[in-house]
C-alpha cells in the first residue's frame, strides 16, 4: 500500500518539476530577449581615437557616398495645421460604406523666418477659410469608392488632390505635403 502511495506521488512530483522547469525557462528567455532589446544589436561600439572632443560617425551618410543624404542638408520641416477629423459616406451601391481620416497639412517653410518671427500669413487665411476647406475636402471624399482608397499608390493620389484642392483656395503661401494620420474604410 506504501509502495502504491509512492507511485502515485512520483508522477506529482514529476509534473510539478516539468511545470517549474518550463516555467522558468520561458521566464529566462523573455528576460534574455528583453536585455538584449534593452543593450542594442550586441555590437560593440566603433573604436574612436582618445580625443574626446572629435565626433564620431558610425559609417557613410544614408544612401552610400554620393546618395541621398551626401552633403545635402536635412529638409526643413514647415509648419504643420492640423485639420479636424473628416467622416464622410463613400460613393458605393449597395451597402454604406464610410471613409474616417485625419489630415496634417505642412505648409511651405520659411527659409528667412527667424525664432520668434510672427506667424505666415497662412495661417491666419487656412483659419478664416476652414469652412470651405472642409467643404470642399467632404465633398472630394465622398465622391471616392472603395476601390480608390485601396493600396499606397491611392493613399499618395488622395494627399496630392488634397493638396492640390486646399492650394486653389489658398491666396497667401502654399501646402507643401499633405500626411494622412488616420486612414478607416468601413
Amino acid at each position: 500500500m506504501a509502495e502504491e502511495e509512492q507511485a502515485v506521488e512520483a508522477p506529482k512530483n514529476g509534473k510539478k518539476k516539468l511545470i517549474i522547469l518550463m516555467v522558468a525557462s520561458i521566464l529566462g528567455g523573455t528576460g534574455a530577449m528583453m536585455a538584449m532589446k534593452m543593450m542594442g544589436s550586441g555590437e560593440p561600439p566603433p573604436a574612436t581615437d582618445e580625443s574626446p572632443s572629435q565626433p564620431t560617425t558610425a559609417g557613410p551618410p544614408p544612401g552610400g557616398p554620393g546618395g541621398p543624404g551626401a552633403g545635402a542638408p536635412e529638409p526643413v520641416l514647415g509648419p504643420i495645421v492640423i485639420l479636424d477629423p473628416f467622416v464622410v459616406n463613400l460613393n458605393e451601391a449597395g451597402r454604406a460604406r464610410y471613409l474616417k481620416l485625419s489630415i496634417e497639412l505642412e505648409l511651405q517653410s520659411q527659409a528667412n523666418a527667424a525664432a520668434g518671427a510672427p506667424a505666415p500669413p497662412i495661417l491666419d487665411e487656412l483659419e478664416q477659410r476652414k469652412p470651405q476647406i472642409r467643404h470642399t475636402l467632404i465633398t472630394y471624399l465622398s465622391s471616392l469608392r472603395v476601390q480608390d482608397t485601396k493600396g499606397p499608390a491611392s493613399k499618395l493620389e488622395i494627399c496630392e488632390d488634397i493638396r492640390r484642392r486646399i492650394n486653389n483656395l489658398v491666396k497667401t503661401g502654399a501646402i507643401k505635403n499633405v500626411y494622412l494620420t488616420d486612414f478607416v474604410v468601413k
